[in-house]
């Protein structure tokens, strides 16, 4: 029985994220979608970069970073290189980013 109130309050947690997310605007959200779980190859940016972009262990901090430097920096990084977005994709990420420096 010990176990319900961590599940109610993960399923809460699980809640909130989910009604703030409903809340972004729809670039930013597909962006954040991205970032986290769905760029092809099979995992988002935040394993290496942080959840809010601050940067992690095997990534820097990419924070505000704009589709310019987003672009730039695929292609010539070993462990990106691999990552092949549409031009639409490409602004939705910078759109995220940019948000979570404004936020």
């Amino acid at each position: 029985m010990k176990m319900l109130p961590v599940f109610a309050g993960l399923l809460l947690a699980a809640t909130q994220a989910s009604a703030q997310d409903a809340m972004l605007p729809p670039d930013v959200a597909a962006g954040k979608a991205l970032y986290e779980v769905n760029v092809p190859g099979g995992y988002g940016c935040l394993p290496c970069h942080g959840d809010k972009a601050q940067g992690g262990r095997d990534g820097p901090k990419i924070i505000g970073q704009d589709v310019v430097n987003i672009r730039e920096q695929l292609p010539i990084n070993d462990s990106m290189s691999f990552i092949e977005l549409e031009d639409e994709q490409f602004e939705q990420v910078a759109a995220y980013l940019q948000w979570l420096a404004a936020n």
